[in-house]
Order: C-alpha cells, then structure tokens, then sequence
C-alpha cells in the first residue's frame, strides 16, 4: 500500500477530463488554464501537453490520437504527437455547451453532451455530420457507453444517473444525486461506473451495474475539492479536482474503507507491532482518521513516527498490555466519527515456540537508579551494596519474593493420583515439598535471614506453590540440549508462565523478584537447574490497579527431582540459585581455566562456589549484597604504611559483628582489586558453614575484583579466587600461629610489604596482627564504563576531529569518512614512573559482543605499529592516540587496552593488577524531534554467536525515564554457530509538540542494551552492551541568509513556528578551488544567526551546528561560497 499522491498541487489549474494514453500516462484538461497536461501514472510528474484551448472539458483517446470537447461547443481531433490547439483540427462546431466526449467502439463516431441544450449528440469523425440522439435531459454531464451499446449519462437538474437504451428508451439508474459529473468505467468489461459529484458533497462513487438494484457505494470522501473525473490506471485510481490531481492507491480493489495491515498471529504481552494503515481509495490521509482500540486497557497506541519511516506508507504501533485477550483496532472518519475500517488483533502467546522472541516495549524505568558510582581511579573493589536487593525505585527490601509454579510438559503432565503413567509426586504433593522449602525446617526464609543478618527474607508469594501451568507439545519443544549434554529451558516458557498467572489473587506482580518453575521431568530427561544472574527478564505484567507496568524479573528453573538428578537438596540448590537472583555470579572453576587457576576455587567455602552443606557467603559478596557495611570490615591500603594493626574477627556465619570487631580484613591493593582475609568457623545454632572448616575454623584469604557486565580480566579467572600460596607454604588457608605475607625479596623496605599473621582462633573469634608497608609500583590504569549500571561509556576513551579541535560540544561524535582520533587517557596511580606503557586500540559497530570477541577490527598506531606507546610519569595521566576514518553512517564501539604492564624492561617493578587495563565505550546519544508527535529514533546492534552451536541469544533491555519509550525488535535472538545478526533497537520521546520542548526543557534520558549468552552450568553470560542518550530536541535547519565575496550569514531554524535557537555555535569547513581549505567557527546570536569571513575564493563548504537545549543537532550542511 502507498499513501495518496497529490500530482500537480497548485499547476493543474482546473482539471476536468481525463484519459489514459499508451498505458503509462494521464491526459488531463486544465479548463482555466485552456491546456492539456500529461502526468506519468508512477508518480505523477506533470509535462505540459498542449495549450491554447477554450476550456477544454473533456477528453477520449484512441491510440495516439484525441478528442477534446470545448466547453464553447468545439469538438477538436488532435494528434497528441504534435500537441497543441494549433496542431488540434475541428470536427464541428456549434455544438452547444458541451462537456463529455467518448469514442464509439469503432473509432468512427465521437458521442458528447450538450450540458445547455439537453441533447445526447453523435458526431461523424469523418464528415463531421451531427445527429442528435437524444433531447430533453436535464444539464447532462457525464456519458458512459455499455458494451451493448446503452448511454450511461448523469443529469445535473435532477440529480440522477440515466440509462439510454438503443431502442431510445430511458430509465433511471440512480437518483439522488448531487452535482454528478463525469464518468468511466472501471475496467474492461464496462459492468462498473466510477461517478464523481462536485460540490458540496466532493465525492467518488462506485455504481455495480449488474446488481438487481444498483447503489451508489461512495469511495473517495477526502483530499479532492470539485473532483470531475475518476479514472482507473492500472493499481492507481485518479481523481481530477481543484488545482490538483489525486492518485490512490487501488491494488486492494475499489472498497471504501481504511484496511489495517494487523498482525496474523497474537501479539505476545508486552509486544508492538507497526500496522500500516491502507487508505485505499477513501482519500483520507492519516491527519483525517482517528484510530482506538475497542479493549483500550489491552492495546495502546503509539503515534510517533519513525525517523526511517517511509511518508507514503502511514503506520501506527499497537502496544500490547500485559493480559491475553481478543480485541478490535477501529479507524474512524476524525470530524463525522463513522466508522470506515476495522480488525480483530489479539494479545496471547503462539501455540507452539518461537524460533525468534517477539518485539518488546517499555515505557518505565525497570531497574533501580544506580546507586552514587564515580569512574575515577582508586584502589580497592568499589561496589559496595550495589547488589542490595531493590525494588524498581531504588527502595532497599527487607524480602526477596519469589513466586514458585509447577510447570509441565504435554508429554509429562503434573496428576492429581499417582498411577503408572503419572508416578509421584501428585500436584498436592509437590505443592507442599516445595512449599516446605521456603518455609519448613532449616528452610530458605531461615536461611537467608542468617546469610544476611536479618536483613533479607525469602517470602513465598501467596504463601503456596501455583500451577500447574501446561506449556503443551513435548519435552523437545521446550527444551534445548546444551553443548555440556545438560537440558536448558527456553526462555520463553518463563515469559509463557507469567503470561497465564496474570490476574492470579494475591500476586502483585509489580513487587515480585523472581520466578521458580518446579518443571516435571519426563522421561529421563530433567532440566539442570538455571537462573538468571540479577533481574534480567523484560516481561509486562497487570497492577492490581489494573495497569500495564514493565518489569523486570529474576527467573529460576529447577527439575521437580533435583535431590535424585542433581545431588543436591532443594534448599541447597535452590540457595545457591537465589544467591544469582540477585545478581551474585558463580565462583567455581570447573571447566575452561588452567590447572593453576582452577587451584584457587574456594570449593566448598562458599555458595556461589559449592552450596553443598549451605557454606555462607563471603565477607565480599556480603558486602555487595548490604549483608554487612562497610565499616564492618577493616579496610588497609599499600599507599599508606601501618604497623602492628591488632584485630579481632568474628565467624562471617555469626552475623554482624559487635563493636570494635570485624568481619573481614581488606588490603585495597590497586583500583578494581581487593585482597579479603576473614574467619571461617562453625557457630553452634547457624545453619551453615557446618562442614568444609578444620576444627576450630580458619583464615581464608582471596582475591577478589570489581563486579562488571561482562567482568573485565586479563585471564579467564572468577571474581572471587583464592590468593596465591605466600611462598611459605602457609597461605591462602590460615590457622593459628600462620601468617600470609607478600615481600619482595630484592626490596622489602619498599616493594610491597604486607604480612596478616593470625596470633590466635578461638571460639567465636580470631586475633591477627597486620603489617601494611608503602607500596610503590608502577600502575598504569584505564577507568572502563560502568555496564553493570547500564552506562556503557568510559570518561578515558575520546574521539576527535576538526570539529572537536574547532568547538568541544563534537567531541565522541565521529564524522564519517574523514580523520578521527581515538584517545585513551592512561592514568599511572603508582608510585613509580611507568616507561614503555603500550596501548591498543579496537573498533566494531555497535555490538553485545565480549571485550575479547575475534570480530574487533585492531586500528594501528600512527607510525604503523600494533601499539601506542608512551612513558606515563607516577600520578601523571598521558594521552595515547590513534587515526580512525570510518567509512559507515553507524554507531561504533571503542576499546583501548594496556598491554599487561609485566617485565616491562626499564620499569621498576610490575604493576599490581593487571584487570584495571582495558576501556571500552559503547555510547551513543540520539535526538528524538517533536513535532506532533516526537519521531523515534532507531539504531542497529550487533548480537554474535561466538560459539560452534545454535543458541538463542536473550535481550534485555531498560531505561531511567519514564519521559521516552524504548523497543526492541526481538527478545530473543537464535543464532546460528558464528552468525552475527541485528537487534533493532528504538527510542522515542514522549514529547507531543515543539512547545513540550520551550516550555518544559524536555528531560534527557538513557536506554541501555545487553545480550545475555548460554553459559556454563547454572547461569547465561553477558558479553557486553550499548547505552543510548535519548534528547528531546526539535529538527533544525540550515540556510545561507545572505552572502558576498569573503563574507557569508548562516541561520539555524527549527520547524515551523518554532523559535530559532539563541545559543550554540556553527563549524564550517570551507574547501577552496585552489585545494586549500579552512575551518570557520561562529556563534549564533539571538536571531540564530552566525557571521563568518573567509578567503576571497569560490569553493564549497560544509557547516555543522552543535545544537543546543532545545534544537537538534545538524551534520554535513552543504553550499556554495562565492569568491571574487
């Protein structure tokens, strides 16, 4: 379908008559204009065809020859090769006041009406003899001949349309009319009139001759004033009118009514769906229709306009909510309210699986604000309580809320009695083995409120275990083998779930934070357990208030015989899976490290390592999740010297520890890096860290970095590993009277000097002695963005130009194919100079791919080589650069690297940590442009399948305003081995106008994207994301306001009736004949006007403007320049 096209607005004078010739072309009559204009049916191009006529009214073609009936009473023969009334010879004259001319089927006679004279006259092309065939009609008009030889003719005195048989018998067809005009036939068969009436009704009507009784179906109702002929070409209906010329679209059929493109399959909860909008041969445009959905609390409707939209293809977007239902879209006429379309559309799921996940929308923030982070450069882990269980506005919970379902198969259906078919347990059964695991003996309630001190519960959503929920098909359909050989639940049964649960009594799914599918095994195969790390899930679900809010959700699969498939108990495992819930990762290296590294596992000291005998969490991730504060632990650093430091440290089970004690020790080495020391030790009444211990517990010291989406290392480690044996054979497992020491044996006055020696373990405590000495170190650090936040941009990375150089506000913004710099600024928080610091630099289009991803294009130095490479002064920060000329109009990635700053020659040490090297940004900012309403913008990420099997690569997405709305074309992506493919992702404003703009400063916000992979055992990985800058801004404009030799004005305008912006600045870069070029600078005034003198040269320019609070950027503005 294609929108009306309007051909020749204001130069087709008043059209009247018009035929077809050679199959491609409109002749037209301009009656005013006493001309004959051609228009090509394609796209309406107008070519003068002929003039001097005497109000031409209407036109027959036969080949490539024409008869014009001027409205004085002149039948004119005209060869339209040689156009023109001068070439056109008169057949007779005095033929009354004539308007409809129409060829005999022979070519021999020409048939017109004499509008004054009431007459129906036959004309002899080749004598020119004139008989009447008919008087007494009243102001005839339009004629039609049937391919029996009938006269169709329309009388304007009465109002009828009127049927002359060949024996001269007359009978009325319709009547009723008002101010009928011309007519034709529809086709070639001659059984359907298209009959247009002028003012006051200016309408096209549709008359089915071959009905019993024939009716005028009314077509064309808009976009035409005074229409005077309609005329079927082709795909095209053609109407004539009032200084223009209407083309419509009429490849569905001459029907009156606005067809909707809807979706063929229901639109799952949460998904949009762009429906075109086919006017037809309505004559309505888009600004004419009101359209609203009958169940308005089922589908919403979203107006913005795409910035890629196509004009001559009008679209909306359906919105669906949260609950499956069937419904209707309506179109309306806007000023009468009658309806003139209407199609069913539904919300639900498909009834069998998707291959890839359907489009998702939110318009709220999801996740909560991020807590107070600055990207700066200091030692020690730095994200404390960032994983404190909130809520979506930042509020800290005191309960985890978990809604539990017994899910199944069609193949291994969930039974009310156990037969052979149906093997224990019964739904009754399960229901309450599974209730008793979130609140029985030694339950997961209980259990979390020890791991957090009594901050945290885990509360059973409605008290009982839900479902059974039936995803229908096999165990096949719902299940995918991963490479491990373990059973892995598709996504989209959660999605599945929630869907059917909505409504529930007692599910206030706004304040869930995870979903636990108890799924029944089927034959052999069970489903490993799995869950998401954090809330990650976009699903849609019902308030209790009844409405749609996006949320996201933590998702927890778990077979219904884990004790006898896994080998774990349900609290165990079911722990363990929480613990990711909420955004803890696993920590246990069991496949894919080296020997050495899979050495420092903790194994059974902690859950996230091996939650077999419930072993607590770990003073670090403790910590992250607000289980213990900060002054909780004693926290030293190697930039300060302290000596003979007594401490006294608690069991991490006993809880928060009383004043003057502590739970951990951290030595706060480099930026990102941590060393924690803390006191393991069974504590009589706690339910866990029961075993693993030796008699009266012991000191276990690790390594712990930085929690990142994706986790940014130099090697394939976990974020929490044991450290290093000392050397002594004593560390990194410490009993009383052993110590843990790093001392350089060339320098042990300065290079790194600590030592923790546990001087007694007690019951319920232990005493250690710390000795902390300066460190001095080279340590070259990049500060990489803050993904885990959804801000993927680093402040180390720049990209310049000669715009940036010339005006700060075009920095990161790269021009297309022209010269960029790349900068990373290496900073050395050291107390050593650093030399031969090197750094590599990597670009790839926007992507989710892995920091270390085969794909990253490698960008070399300046001077050729792979690296950069600069000496960085102690506490100075350097520059390093690089050259990048993109050559695509995308959004890119950046990624600049240190080289592993080890055995560096000239250098007096190592740097400490080698995980604090690498900076990557993935940022990018869009304007989204009010007008009525605000456009959404659209940008295309890449999602990679690095792997040598088929996964389906999940999406998540979310934003931090409820100012804009976001969407995402697919939820999920299936990927074969190695196949990149794209995410389309989208932000609008929610800005209706210019006004929303200058009287309210529209707010900016932020949209953030990540892909989530299959990973190994109990969770997905993320590779990395993108963030997008949403700005409400309106389109601006450039003009040249006036110019001389040497001297040039530009203005920044906005739409129409907008105010021009009254601040920003305008960079021009003026290329002369003679090949030298300059860059021109100027800010505007308030006016929105900038003056620039230049070179007494002739040449082109090309003008950028920066945009301001209100106005939108401008890119690669071209013009002349004038010389002497």
């Amino acid at each position: 379908m294609a929108e009306q096209q309007v051909w020749a607005e204001g130069t087709a004078g008043t059209a009247i008559g018009a035929a077809l010739w050679n199959g491609r072309t409109v002749l037209a009559t301009d009656w005013s204009g006493g001309a004959l204009n051609a228009f090509a049916v394609e796209n309406g191009e107008r070519t003068p065809w002929g003039d001097g006529y005497q109000h031409p009214e209407g036109i027959s073609i036969r080949g490539n020859e024409a008869l014009i009936a001027e409205q004085a009473g002149d039948l004119l023969h005209q060869d339209l090769l040689q156009p023109g009334r001068a070439n056109a010879v008169m057949v007779a004259g005095g033929l009354g006041s004539i308007h409809a001319v129409v060829h005999s089927d022979d070519g021999a006679t020409a048939f017109v009406t004499d509008h004054g004279g009431g007459r129906l006259i036959a004309v002899d092309l080749a004598t020119g003899d004139v008989q009447v065939i008919a008087s007494g009609l009243l102001a005839p008009i339009g004629l039609a001949i049937a391919s029996s030889g009938e006269f169709y003719i329309t009388e304007q005195g009465p109002g009828t349309l009127t049927r002359i048989d060949t024996d001269g018998s007359r009978s009325v067809v319709l009547n009723g009319l008002v101010s009928p005009f011309l007519l034709s036939w529809t086709t070639g068969d001659r059984t359907a009139l298209l009959l247009t009436q002028r003012a006051p009704v200016h309408r096209v009507g549709l008359v089915e001759l071959t009905q019993a009784v024939p009716r005028l179906q009314p077509l064309v109702g808009r976009g035409v004033r005074q229409p005077s002929q309609a005329l079927v070409c082709g795909d095209r209906l053609v109407i004539t009118g009032e200084n223009r010329l209407l083309s419509l679209d009429a490849s569905a059929g001459l029907v009156a009514t606005v067809r909707l493109g809807v979706p063929e399959t229901p639109m799952w909860p949460g998904a949009w769906a762009d429906v075109e909008i086919d006017t037809g041969v309505t004559g309505y445009t888009r600004a004419d229709l009101d359209i609203t959905i009958d169940a308005a609390d089922a589908i919403t409707l979203s107006s913005h306009p795409a910035a890629d939209a196509d004009p001559n293809r009008p679209h909306i977007r359906l919105l669906a909510g949260a609950v499956p239902c069937d419904t209707h879209v309506v179109v309306r006429d806007a000023i009468t309210g009658d309806e003139v379309g209407r199609a069913a559309v539904s919300v639900g799921f498909d009834a069998s699986p998707v291959v890839d996940g359907p489009p998702l929308w939110l318009d709220n923030p999801t996740d909560p604000p991020p807590l107070m982070h600055v990207l700066a450069s200091k030692p020690g882990v730095d994200d404390t309580g960032s994983l404190r269980p909130r809520d979506a506005a930042g509020n800290v919970l005191s309960q985890w809320k978990v809604v539990v379902v017994l899910v199944d198969t069609g193949d291994a259906r969930w039974s009310t009695k156990v037969t052979a078919a149906t093997p224990a347990p019964t739904i009754a059964s399960a229901r309450v083995d599974w209730r008793g695991v979130f609140s029985g003996a030694n339950d997961l309630n209980t259990w979390f409120s020890e791991l957090s001190a009594g901050r945290l519960g885990m509360t059973l959503v409605t008290g009982s275990v839900l479902g059974p929920v039936s995803l229908g098909g096999t165990w096949g359909d719902w299940h995918t083998m991963d490479s491990d050989g373990t059973w892995r639940q598709k996504g989209e049964a959660v999605e599945r779930v929630v869907g059917a649960l909505q409504g529930t009594p007692g599910v206030d799914w706004t304040y869930v934070d995870a979903v636990f599918l108890v799924t029944r095994s089927a034959g052999g195969n069970f489903v490993w357990p799995r869950s998401t790390v954090g809330k990650t899930l976009n699903v849609t679900v019902r308030s209790p208030g009844g409405k749609d809010v996006a949320v996201k959700l933590a998702t927890l699969t778990m077979p219904h015989d884990q004790p006898t498939s896994v080998g774990f108990t349900n609290v165990e495992v079911s722990a363990h899976e929480l613990g990711h819930t909420m955004g803890l990762q696993d920590i246990y290296m069991t496949s894919g490290y080296t020997t050495e590294m899979a050495a420092r596992d903790l194994g059974g000291r902690e859950l996230m390592g091996n939650e077999q005998g419930l072993p607590h969490l770990s003073a670090r991730h403790k910590l992250l999740l607000g289980f213990l504060d900060p002054a909780h632990v004693r926290s030293f650093t190697p930039l300060f010297a302290e000596s003979a430091i007594t401490l006294t440290l608690v069991p991490i089970a006993s809880g928060l520890p009383a004043p003057g004690r502590f739970s951990a020790v951290e030595l706060k080495l480099a930026p990102k890096l941590s060393w924690f020391f803390e006191l393991r030790q069974s504590v009589p009444g706690r339910i866990g860290d029961t075993a693993t211990f030796p008699p009266g517990g012991e000191i276990i010291c690790y390594d712990a970095i930085n929690y990142s989406k994706p986790a940014v290392i130099a090697d394939a480690r976990r974020t929490i590993i044991l450290l290093n044996d000392d050397g002594d054979g004593e560390g990194p497992l410490l009993v009383s009277g052993q110590d843990y020491e790093d001392i350089n044996a060339d320098d042990q006055v300065n290079i790194q000097r600590f030592r923790l020696e546990v001087l007694s373990i007690t019951a319920g405590a232990a005493t250690v002695r710390i000795d902390v000495g300066r460190v001095d170190q080279p340590d070259p650090v990049l500060i990489n963005n803050c993904g885990e936040d959804g801000d993927y941009k680093s402040p180390d990375i720049e990209v310049r130009n000669s715009l940036s150089d010339a005006d700060p506000s075009w920095l990161n913004k790269p021009i297309i194919g022209e010269p960029n710099r790349i900068v990373a600024k290496v900073h050395n928080e050291g107390g050593l100079d650093a030399p031969k610091v090197s750094v590599k630099f990597q670009v790839l289009p926007f992507n989710t791919d892995d920091k270390d991803s085969d794909r990253w294009t490698k960008l070399p130095a300046p001077d050729g080589k792979p690296s950069v490479t600069h000496d960085v002064k102690k506490g100075a920060t350097v520059e390093f650069e690089t050259h990048w000329q993109p050559m695509e109009d995308r959004h890119y990635c950046i990624q600049a690297r240190i080289d592993r700053y080890v055995d560096v020659a000239g250098a007096a040490a190592n740097e400490p940590d080698v995980d604090n090297n690498l900076a990557q940004s993935n940022y990018f900012t869009i304007y989204s442009k009010p007008s009525s309403p605000a456009t959404r913008e659209v940008s295309f990420v890449e999602v990679h399948n690095p792997f040598d099997h088929e996964i389906d690569a999940r999406v998540e997405i979310a934003q931090d305003s409820t100012q804009y709305r976001s969407y995402v074309d697919h939820r999920w992506l299936h990927l074969s081995p190695g196949q990149t493919r794209m995410v389309r992702l989208e932000v609008e404003s929610k800005a209706t106008s210019i006004w929303d703009v200058f009287e309210h400063r529209w707010p900016a916000g932020r949209t953030w994207l990540r892909s989530w992979l299959p990973g190994q055992q109990c969770t997905d990985a993320t590779g990395g994301g993108v963030t997008i800058a949403a700005v409400t801004a309106v389109g601006a404009r450039l003009r040249t306001l006036e110019q001389s030799p040497g001297v040039f004005y530009l203005r920044v305008e906005g739409p129409e009736g907008a105010p021009r912006p009254t601040d920003g600045t305008l960079v021009v870069r003026a290329d002369y004949e003679d090949g030298t070029s300059e860059t021109l600078v100027g800010a505007l005034d308030v006016d929105g006007l900038a003056r620039f003198e230049h070179e007494h040269q002739s040449g082109r320019a090309t003008a950028w403007f920066s945009g301001n609070g209100t106005h939108a950027p401008v890119s690669g503005w071209e013009f002349e320049l004038l010389g002497d």
